[in-house]
């Protein structure tokens, strides 16, 4: 359950992160 509850916080993150690697590379 705790790990579903980090999951939804850190997706957000990790999708702004890519989408910067992605306008950088």
């Amino acid at each position: 359950m705790l790990m579903g509850i980090v999951v939804t916080q850190v997706e957000p993150i990790l999708n702004e992160a890519v989408l910067l690697f992605w306008r950088c590379a």
